[in-house]
């Protein structure tokens, strides 16, 4: 749903989407994480495909080549030795936070986003030797997009990485629709708070998911059914992917922009409103494509999350976590504890 993300093209929110247009209730959808060292990828003419290593896995790249996806210099980098300097190469975290280039990744995707003449990760310190060894993803990655981590920095920039909110659920994945579980990054149970610290995932997803199970296994029990379900009919077919491809892709190309420069690390009252009216307008020209194509369903997607995503964000007015006003930029005590829940009324829609 953003211009630069670690994730692949297809992740344009269909899950949350889905929920939503049921008459789930969704939490916390201010709340996104950026990672601040994704690999900038336009000084490098563009080259972004390869694999990705963060929070101890890989991703690999979406084949598109508009699909906004970053190379992910891991944390795990700025622990081993590695610093982000300026354009003159002067380190400028140190000057910003106790834990310099380990401070929370909101400090330092802010550090990073008011360097005039932009920043980069210098993982020279590290060594060749020990980036080759504990890196090689990483390196590898690096080295198709044309940047050696072993002998120059590499251009950086914040990039979006993980939706904290979304279907709110309890701690076994049951959401407010009885029949309804959602798991991963999907779900919003709360055990990240206002900003997720690295890892977390895997473990939310590995505990929640057994849960989950669990839970669901109990509920299919206890529904006892007096007959045999039916015989499952045939599978539906796919979507096609025909259709007007270029003008849909365009139209997410735009709200990516816009979400980028309104709902992005740093907002204010103003880029929200923007992104917002930007959101609205490429909604309505997406109404106009009928084909019922599986880009203009991901596009409806996208677009149905990203405005839940502004309005949450312009609710909440305060600094929290991941969720940064620059109109407001310190914590509101009114606001300590207060998850904000949005659901769709389906029953007036009817």
């Amino acid at each position: 749903m953003y211009a630069a993300t670690t994730n692949r093209a297809a992740a344009t929110a269909d899950g949350v989407a889905l929920a939503w247009r049921a008459g789930a209730t969704l939490a916390d959808c201010e709340f996104v994480q950026f990672h601040p060292t994704g690999l900038r990828t336009e000084d490098l003419g563009g080259s972004d495909h390869g694999h990705a290593g963060g929070d101890g896995d890989e991703t690999a790249a979406d084949d598109s080549g508009d699909s906004g996806w970053r190379l992910l210099l891991t944390e795990a980098l700025r622990g081993a030795g590695a610093v982000l300097v300026d354009c003159d190469h002067r380190r400028f975290m140190d000057q910003r936070h106790p834990d310099a280039e380990l401070a929370p990744r909101h400090v330092v995707a802010r550090g990073i986003l008011e360097q005039p003449g932009g920043a980069w990760l210098d993982c020279r310190p590290v060594g060749a030797a020990r980036l080759a060894e504990e890196f090689p993803t990483v390196l590898a990655g690096a080295r198709r997009a044309g940047i050696d981590l072993a002998t120059e920095p590499a251009p950086v920039e914040p990039t979006q990485h993980y939706m904290i909110g979304g279907v709110a659920t309890d701690l076994w994945g049951a959401t407010t629709l009885p029949g309804l579980w959602a798991v991963g990054e999907t779900a919003a149970p709360g055990v990240h708070g206002a900003n997720r610290m690295a890892g977390n995932s895997l473990a939310e997803a590995c505990v929640l998911g057994h849960r989950a199970a669990v839970a669901i296994s109990a509920w299919l029990d206890a529904r006892q059914p007096a007959s045999a379900p039916p015989p499952p009919g045939d599978e539906p077919p796919p979507l096609p992917a025909g259709g007007d491809h270029r003008a849909v892709a365009a139209l997410l190309a735009t709200a990516r922009e816009a979400m980028a420069a309104g709902a992005g690390p740093l907002r204010d009252a103003h880029s929200l409103a923007r992104c917002d009216k930007t959101l609205a307008h490429v909604a309505a020209q997406g109404e106009a494509t009928t084909a019922a194509t599986r880009q203009a369903v991901e596009l409806e997607a996208a677009l149905t999350v990203g405005r839940l995503i502004v309005r949450s964000a312009r609710l909440r007015r305060e600094s929290r976590g991941a969720h940064v006003r620059e109109d407001a930029a310190e914590r509101d005590p009114a606001w300590a504890g207060v998850r904000l829940r949005v659901r769709r009324d389906v029953a007036s829609e009817r």
